[in-house]
């Protein structure tokens, strides 16, 4: 029991918290995203200043596009996992793989850097979920709160993986000083 709810402690944090850096890295490298951000997130706030529930939040295109390739480029599990076709017969290139014999894997690092999918695969994209929209162009920018204490792009790139991604070896991960 001990193993199992360690092994679900530790999936259900691991990549969330990798998905958060990797999404806050862009956030505050990239301040035209982030500008963007904050004026989607305060046209949904009312009058009293509460920011909204989670079902309106969950419906925030910019919010959601963000969300999306944050999860695209922190990949979830690096390492392969396999599958068996049990129940239909698998081609590849051409050839048959006869049904139910064989273990398959993919790395979704593989997957999510097909070019043919999302060019550009290995830059963070605010626009390849979803269609332009308009955030509202009169929206005044807020002044930024967090800034990022050195770091580099090698800090939230894949370098290696022990079943997660992590960046590289003398990575000190992301480090960021209110301001």
């Amino acid at each position: 029991m001990t193993e199992e709810g360690f092994s679900l402690f530790a999936a259900g944090t691991e990549t969330v918290s990798w998905a958060l850096t990797v999404i806050t890295y862009h956030l505050l490298t990239k301040p035209a995203m982030l500008v963007k951000l904050k004026a989607e997130v305060n046209q949904a706030v009312d009058s009293s200043g509460q920011l909204p529930p989670w079902v309106v939040l969950g419906r925030l295109p910019y919010l959601g596009a963000l969300i999306y390739e944050g999860l695209r480029l922190s990949y979830g599990l690096a390492s392969r996992t396999s599958r068996i076709a049990s129940g239909e017969d698998l081609f590849y290139r051409g050839d048959w793989t006869p049904n139910g014999r064989y273990a398959i894997g993919m790395s979704s690092v593989i997957t999510h850097h097909d070019e043919s999918i999302s060019p550009d695969s290995h830059s963070f994209r605010d626009d390849g979920w979803m269609r332009r929209i308009n955030l509202g162009k009169n929206s005044i920018a807020h002044s930024y709160w967090h800034q990022l204490y050195k770091i580099t792009e090698a800090d939230v790139t894949y370098d290696h993986d022990f079943f997660n991604p992590f960046p590289v070896w003398n990575s000190k991960g992301v480090r960021v000083i209110i301001v």
